[in-house]
């Protein structure tokens, strides 16, 4: 089996194939302050992704520099 052009190594190939196998797609375009997508969602269904108003944790801050 090779790695797909967009996989470095074999356990990424291994999921990028689940995904597709599932017709699973990466649907969290919410991002924080710092521009980092907070999390990882995936369905193969269609839905809406957006900022809870009251979230669980407080929101990531950029690290001191």
């Amino acid at each position: 089996m090779s790695i797909p052009a967009n996989c470095r190594t074999q356990v990424d190939s291994y999921f990028v194939n689940m995904l597709f196998y599932f017709n699973f797609n990466h649907i969290n375009h919410v991002l924080n302050e710092i521009n980092v997508s907070l999390d990882l969602v995936l369905s193969n269904i269609y839905l809406i992704v957006s900022k809870d108003p009251d979230p669980l944790l407080s929101l990531e801050t950029p690290p001191d520099t």
